[in-house]
This record gives structure tokens, C-alpha cells and sequence, in this order.
């Protein structure tokens, strides 16, 4: 399953204080929403950006999140780029480490080097 991150504006006009900011992002987090956001006060006073952390994002449900987010800041929201996060390989995490390449685990380089650094 893949994990989406959209981006959502939530102060395109800047009317939100700083407070109200903050208090839009504990609502979110109180219905169960995984936000990403900078405190109010490291943002530009327009175009609040905030970022979801969605599993499994199906992009027929992205009004609903946008929905979310405007009841949640009491301001009219937009949706923003939707990306997806990559976790690497699933079954084995290991396989593509520098440890797994050469019999021993080590090259001879990287072997003399841990040697000499002991």
C-alpha cells in the first residue's frame, strides 16, 4: 500500500493568527489525521501549507481530506501536489546495503578501515 503526502493551503487569504493555526492543526490531530506542518510563526503570513501523511490514498477521496481541512481551520482550503513516499523494499530490507554485496559482509577497503579505526 502506498503512503500519499497532500499537500493542502489553508490560509490562502492569511487570516488565520498564529493561535488559530495552531488550534486548526490539534483539530486534525484529534480526528485521527497524521499532519505534517511548521509552527505559525516559520510560515509566511498567506498560502499555509500543510502536508497529510495518507495510507492508501484513493485521489477520488482528496475532496474529502480538503473538506477535512477546512472544517478543521474554519477557512476555505485547496489541494496542493499529492506525492507518495517510497519505503524501499518490503521483504528484504537488507538486500541492498553495502554489507550484502561482498562475501564476509565487508569489501577488503571497507574491512582495513574498520580494522584501523578500532
Amino acid at each position: 500500500m502506498r503512503t500519499a503526502v497532500v499537500r493542502v493551503v489553508v490560509d490562502r487569504a492569511g487570516t488565520l493568527s498564529a493561535g488559530e493555526y495552531e488550534e486548526g492543526l490539534r483539530r486534525l490531530r484529534e480526528r485521527g489525521t497524521d499532519v505534517v506542518a511548521s509552527p505559525a510563526e516559520r510560515l509566511p503570513d498567506r498560502n499555509r501549507e500543510i502536508e497529510l501523511i495518507v495510507a492508501g490514498l484513493d485521489l477520488a477521496d482528496l475532496p474529502k481530506h480538503v473538506t477535512l481541512c477546512a472544517e478543521s481551520f474554519r477557512t476555505p482550503a485547496e489541494a496542493g501536489v499529492v506525492t507518495y513516499i517510497s519505503r524501499g523494499p518490503t521483504t528484504t530490507p537488507t538486500a541492498y546495503s553495502p554489507r550484502s554485496r561482498w562475501p564476509g559482509g565487508w569489501c577488503g577497503r571497507c574491512a582495513a578501515t574498520r580494522r584501523s579505526s578500532r
